[in-house]
């Protein structure tokens, strides 16, 4: 599960607001890498400097500064660690996003029951077209890149709260063959 953890500081003066939001985000990556330990993965992200705008587009005298740290924490940590990022004092939390790591070991693992799938559908066409199977001539297989999913459902919460349960959509692996 990662989640994109925002760092938002204003201010008239672009390089002060800019050495909060550093330092605020200095402040965000520690706390994680202390609340959440070896289980996560935490890095700064983007960082921004925008000029403030009226409802008009004129620019204003304000500019915004927005910081990131992405978190990355196996799914059964995902609450526990959105707690944490709001608890240290993220100002917006975006995610997650739920990854599934050995995609490709797992697409390997099913190429072989996909032959063997392949091989016993043919032989049932081959039978009943009174034929004989042959040997494997060719064998063609399809990737789809990785898999990345989207979405995950937040369960309730128990008392003691340290962020929601997420409990993440099914997600179907399948392999082809021609």
């Amino acid at each position: 599960a990662v989640w994109a953890l925002v760092v938002v500081e204003t201010g008239e003066a672009p390089a002060e607001a800019f050495g909060r939001c550093g330092r605020r985000l200095d402040a965000l990556t520690r706390a994680l890498r202390d609340a959440l330990g070896e289980s996560a993965e935490v890095r700064t992200g983007a960082l921004s400097v925008q000029p403030q705008r009226d409802v008009e587009g004129r620019r204003l005298e304000t500019v915004e500064v927005r910081g990131q740290v992405i978190v990355d924490v196996p799914v059964e940590a995902a609450g526990r660690a959105s707690g944490a990022a709001m608890s240290a004092g993220a100002d917006r939390l975006e995610g997650p996003t739920l990854e599934v790591r050995a995609a490709s070991a797992i697409g390997e693992e099913l190429l072989a029951d996909a032959v063997a799938a392949a091989r016993r559908k043919a032989e049932l066409i081959a039978s009943a077209a009174g034929r004989r199977l042959g040997r494997v001539v060719s064998v063609a297989e399809q990737v789809d890149g990785g898999i990345h999913l989207r979405t995950a459902v937040t369960m309730s919460a128990s008392s003691g709260w340290d962020g929601p349960d997420l409990e993440p959509s099914d997600a179907r692996l399948e392999a082809s063959v021609q």
